[in-house]
């Protein structure tokens, strides 16, 4: 059962959706709902198995899904799709990878120091209803991404999930203009493990030491690494 703290947050997130896609680079890609085909993406290939431990709803749940891309985009980002009996994959969600979402600048690529973008982050949102939540609330994510290609770390690790709701506030003294922001609630963690041959990579910590480590994941929550 949820706990009842968060369940009107979720009624009051109701009307927000996943965020639409970026600036495009090439022509539109067509997506369907739903495929029997296993989608593909050279971004973050394969199967992953993701482990979302959320102390404050009583839940823990474990699917498994896949990172589809949207061709010609900047950032990299797509679509989330979970695998569902019979082998079929269906759409769930946005993924998108990012710099440091509390620090929004220009990158150090923009400025020549760096060949290729350096995304530490990958933000992904979902409904709630995609994990067995009530419905009526989108959830964010926010996971540690592998900037640089020579380094020892996974391509994912692991994260942190929040329920999120949209503010608005007056940006005057008169009330003549108003400003929108999101609210993130902390709701849990979560931990992306690649599928390798059908079991998991050992590169990524396996989901029993999210659980087990879930108090010193709060800890430092606001900026995984």
């Amino acid at each position: 059962p949820w706990s009842t703290h968060f369940v009107p947050l979720l009624v009051a997130a109701g009307a927000l959706r996943p965020a639409p896609p970026h600036h495009r680079r090439g022509p539109p890609v067509s997506s369907a709902a739903s495929s029997s085909a296993p989608p593909v993406s050279e971004t973050l290939p394969g199967r992953w198995r993701l482990n979302f431990n959320l102390p404050a709803a009583n839940a823990n749940v474990v699917v498994t899904a896949r990172f589809v891309d949207d061709v010609g985009y900047e950032p990299p980002q797509g679509r989330v799709a979970f695998d569902r009996d019979g082998g079929a994959s269906e759409d769930v969600g946005r993924w998108t990878l990012s710099e440091d979402p509390d620090e929004r600048r220009d990158g150090l690529w923009v400025w020549g120091l760096f060949a290729e973008p350096l995304y530490p982050f990958l933000l992904m949102t979902l409904p709630s209803t995609a994990l067995g939540l009530p419905e009526g609330g989108v959830l964010a994510c926010r996971v540690a991404h592998k900037a640089r290609p020579d380094d020892d770390a996974p391509l994912l690790s692991r994260g942190v999930v929040s329920v999120r709701r949209r503010e608005t506030i007056g940006a005057d003294l008169v009330g003549l203009s108003r400003a929108t922001y999101n609210e993130d609630t902390a709701l849990g963690t979560i931990v992306c493990t690649a599928i390798v041959g059908g079991g998991s990579s050992s590169a990524a910590a396996e989901p029993a030491e999210a659980a087990a480590d879930d108090g010193e994941q709060q800890g430092d929550a606001g900026n995984p690494r």
